[in-house]
């Protein structure tokens, strides 16, 4: 049989065989007290008592009935947030915990950035309150490659003429499907660019109507190692991983290849076509990797745990 010792951390007293000690044991065993909160643990605050069990402490831990009149009582462990830094792993821990937990979920979010979480503590089919703080989350960054061609795309990341274009193609050739690495490459570095301008303005004496017209030609035209006169390409194709890891797969991304003579100088750079679409392709595969490993009755949820 349990005895009431004390509530609170303090070491058990030997029990009391007078009459105001039995009084007082009986008092001890209805008095109830709040557990410390840490800042760590969240909203841990649950009434306790200390009792005697075969010469050993036990700390029992004593939750208040819920709306379906499931007495929630919940052990004293400290809340687990952990962090996996590729799919593979994340993969293995939700297969893991999903089996040993029956109110374990995943959630996956896009913005702000792409995030999945799996909550080991989620709430069960309502008939149990969980605290829904043991976690593991699976955050992955994006790739050097996707990092490295996003952050030059676009008119406000013009290249200085085409050496500055031909350096930075030079060291990210592998990234390069269409033109081939090596003939784009020898095209910014043979770039020409011709300009002409054409003004004309007809007079009609009779009736002192005007014609005038403007006419603005630009040519652009290159050679290949082979000497070979070719056109300027309108469109480049990479193919990258978006997600960095060992295992990432490459994705197909196009671009547009733009040049602008500027007087003396040249203007060149590239534009990359609705690259958010393939961040959603890139996330949809990762998605569906969870979601087998989850089975069909136990969804993803789109959207944060914490919302």
């Amino acid at each position: 049989m349990n005895q009431i010792l004390q509530s609170g951390p303090a070491k058990p007293e030997a029990p009391v065989t007078t009459e105001a000690g039995t009084a007082l044991a009986a008092g001890r065993k209805m008095a109830l007290k709040l557990h410390p909160s840490q800042e760590l643990l969240g909203p841990r605050g649950l009434p306790y008592a200390i009792l005697e069990e075969d010469g050993k402490e036990v700390v029992q831990f004593v939750g208040a009935a819920d709306q379906t009149g499931v007495q929630a009582v919940f052990p004293p462990t400290k809340p687990r947030n952990a962090r996996m830094d590729d799919l593979e792993s994340f993969i293995a821990y939700v297969e893991e915990q999903a089996s040993a937990h029956l109110g374990a979920r995943v959630y996956a979010e896009m913005e702000p950035g792409v995030r999945f979480t799996l909550v080991i503590d989620d709430e069960q089919d309502g008939k149990r309150l969980q605290w829904r703080d043991n976690r593991c989350t699976y955050q992955p960054r994006y790739s050097k490659e996707w990092e490295t061609w996003v952050s030059h795309s676009g008119p406000k990341h013009k290249f200085d003429g085409n050496e500055d274009f031909a350096l930075f193609i030079e060291n990210n050739m592998p990234d390069v499907i269409s033109p081939q690495a090596t003939d784009l490459l020898s095209i910014v570095k043979h770039f020409r660019v011709s300009e002409s301008r054409e003004w004309s303005n007809k007079v009609e004496l009779a009736n002192g109507a005007a014609h005038l017209s403007y006419r603005r030609v630009v040519e652009g035209q290159s050679t290949t190692n082979m000497g070979d006169t070719v056109a300027i390409p309108e469109a480049i194709v990479l193919e990258i991983p978006i997600f960095a890891g060992l295992k990432s797969p490459r994705y197909s991304v196009n671009g547009r290849f733009r040049y602008r003579p500027n007087g003396a100088a040249l203007k060149l750079w590239y534009e990359l076509v609705r690259p958010h679409k393939v961040v959603e392709l890139a996330f949809r595969d990762l998605l569906d990797q969870i979601q087998e490993v989850c089975g069909p009755t136990r969804p993803v949820y789109f959207g944060s745990p914490d919302r």
